[in-house]
């Protein structure tokens, strides 16, 4: 299967993707399901894509810079790189998961999303809860991170019983 994570990260939502989005991927479950070959076709602004590639290198992905001008409106111009990941896709033959900066994915949760997509055409969305921001990521900050020697980060793993109760314990207050 060709992979492609889809991540459009910059101004702002640069802290989230480092904090969120790159943490829970690089759990140990989720990074192995990123195989050989896997595209982390990254969008950002001019400002921030180096910062936004130097956190993605934890992920072992081949990265794919696409510098835009985020300037306007954010809707118009998250669309123009979606539509353009979906061409890059299209003409690859390669699934698309995207990456929101600010969501956490439990560990396992990437190579359970694989495996239900399976080798077919298909779209698969999958809700979850909104989380009071300030204190998700207190919580996420607040367990060490390290690396070894080799530059790996060490993270402790947060399945997703585990993710469950943070998140009940931590929801926003639209919930």
């Amino acid at each position: 299967m060709n992979l492609r994570l889809f991540v459009c990260a910059y101004g702002d939502h640069l802290g989230l993707y480092e904090a969120a989005a790159v943490r829970s991927l690089s759990q140990p479950l989720n990074r192995a399901a990123l195989a050989s070959g896997t595209i982390l076709s990254l969008y950002s602004d001019a400002a921030g894509i180096d910062r936004a590639a130097a956190a993605s290198e934890v992920l072992g992905c081949t990265i794919e810079r696409h510098v835009m001008d985020f300037s306007g409106d954010a809707y118009d111009n998250q669309m123009k790189a979606f539509l353009e990941e979906v061409k890059a896709c299209v003409q690859t033959d390669a699934t698309m998961i995207m990456v929101s900066p600010d969501n956490f994915w439990g560990d396992g949760s990437l190579p359970n999303l694989l495996d239900a997509a399976g080798e077919r055409n298909a779209c698969i969305a999958v809700p979850h809860v909104r989380v009071d921001e300030a204190k998700f990521l207190k919580w996420i900050v607040s367990h060490p991170l390290g690396a070894t020697a080799e530059g790996e980060w060490v993270f402790p793993p947060i399945d997703n019983p585990a993710l469950v109760d943070l998140a009940l314990r931590t929801l926003h207050p639209s919930w």
